[in-house]
C-alpha cells in the first residue's frame, strides 16, 4: 500500500539528493557553516540473529566548529504518522 507523498529528487551543489527535504537540510547546514557530506558511509546492522539490514545515513556532519564540535550522522525524515512510530 502506497502512503504519503513521494520524494522529489533535487539537485543542489552538484549533488542529486533523493528528496527536496534532504536538499533543504543541506542548505541549512551551509548557512550554519557546518561541513556536511551526503550519504558517505553505510553500515550493516544486525537487527536480530540472522537478519541484517543495510543502513545509509543521509548526512555526516564533520564537526570541528562550535555549532558542531564532533562528527555526527543525521537522518532526515518528514512528518511521522502514528503508524510510523
Amino acid at each position: 500500500m502506497e502512503r504519503g507523498i513521494r520524494a522529489i529528487p533535487t539537485y543542489y551543489k552538484g549533488i542529486n539528493f533523493r528528496s527536496r527535504l534532504e536538499a533543504r537540510w543541506a542548505v541549512i547546514f551551509d548557512r550554519l557553516g557546518i561541513d556536511w557530506h551526503y550519504e558517505v558511509e553505510g553500515y550493516n546492522i544486525e537487527v536480530e540473529p540472522g537478519l541484517t539490514i543495510r543502513y545509509l545515513p543521509d548526512f555526516l556532519l564533520r564537526g570541528g566548529t562550535t555549532r558542531c564540535p564532533d562528527p555526527l550522522f543525521v537522518e532526515v525524515k518528514g512528518n511521522m504518522q502514528s503508524d510510523d512510530a
